[in-house]
Order: structure tokens, then sequence, then C-alpha cells
């Protein structure tokens, strides 16, 4: 078990996991009591609250716990998908208003699905790296599109429609075991 900070968010985090697997109604419970602190807060600060619900999986909030957007309307409700239904959802209109879509690239990534949706204003999430270094780098296209920092902010919400968001690539430092983690990708990292 890992020890200080760290250990302490990671256990947080599995027992929050664990809550929702074992009583989904619980987990919204505690979920909803966290987000109202976090509103009155935010109200009393006079600050907007942006909030991404899905950081290690890609559950569909919008379906499981609407609740989330109805009871915060003002919210900026963000994730990354690798899903093509809730995808479609999104071009469609048929998430919330307060809730923006990112789609990740990743091994399985189909390029001319990837043309479509950028060409429906969805943005697509890359991760870059430099072919003679091995470390993360941008690049100034990808499949036709302007490719946008996506390192310097990750409220995705505020990006134009239609680019890539473009993520240096976070590899080891020591050449061989980069070569290998690229490698072992099969065609996640994407190399420039």
């Amino acid at each position: 078990m890992e020890s200080g900070k760290g250990g302490v968010i990671t256990r947080s985090r599995l027992g929050r996991t664990k809550l929702l697997a074992d009583n989904p109604r619980l987990f919204a419970d505690v979920l909803y009591t966290q987000l109202l602190r976090e509103e009155r807060k935010a109200k009393r600060d006079g600050v907007n609250v942006a909030f991404r619900p899905d950081v290690l999986s890609d559950r569909f909030w919008h379906l499981e716990n609407p609740w989330i957007f109805e009871a915060f309307p003002s919210w900026e409700i963000y994730g990354y998908t690798k899903s093509a239904l809730k995808v479609q959802q999104f071009t469609d209109g048929e998430l919330p208003k307060n809730y923006h879509i990112t789609f990740s690239w990743s091994e399985l990534a189909n390029p001319l699905y990837c043309r479509t949706i950028l060409e429906s204003g969805v943005n697509v999430a890359v991760p870059f790296y430099d072919r003679q270094t091995l470390k993360g780098c941008l690049s100034d296209s990808f499949l036709g599109f302007p490719v946008i920092d996506g390192d310097k902010s990750d409220l995705r919400f505020l990006d134009p429609s239609g680019v890539i968001v473009g993520l240096r690539a976070k590899l080891p430092k020591l050449r061989a075991r980069a070569n290998k983690r690229v490698l072992g990708s099969s065609g996640f990292f994407v190399g420039v």
C-alpha cells in the first residue's frame, strides 16, 4: 500500500469505486453532498465550476446519474471518451447542454472515423512523440486538422471545435524503456 498523500488519494479512489459498484444509491448521495459543498464554496468565492466525473473511467454519467447535470446546470461538466455511442449522442445533441465530450485516440481508432467526427465539431485528443528523440512533442496538424496544445489546460470545453487536442506523450526517460512502451502501444502514441 502507498504511504503519504498519494496513498490516501489511492485509498480514497478505491473506496469510492467500491462504493459505486456495491451501493450506487449511497454513492450518489455521498457525491451529491460533496458537489453541493463545492457549489456553495464556488458561489461564496465567485468562481465557476468545471467538473470531470471521469478521470480513469468512461462511464455514461448522463444516463447513470442524470441528476448531476440537472442539479448543477451552470457547471461545465466534461470528459474524454472512447465510446462512439457517446460521441454520437454528443453530436446529435442528446447529451445534457452542460456536458462536453472529447474523443480519445487509441490504438484502435479509425482515422476515417476521427476525420468524420472532427468535421462534425468533436475534438480528438492524441498523444504525440518525436520519433527521433522518443520524447513527447506536438505536431502542427494531424489527419489534416490543426493541433492545439492540450497540455496547457485540461478544460476541454474551452477548446475550439473540430481540432486535434495534442498531448505530449508521457514516456520513460530511458530510451530503451521509451522505445519498448511505444512499440507496445500498438499505435496509441503517434510519432511525428
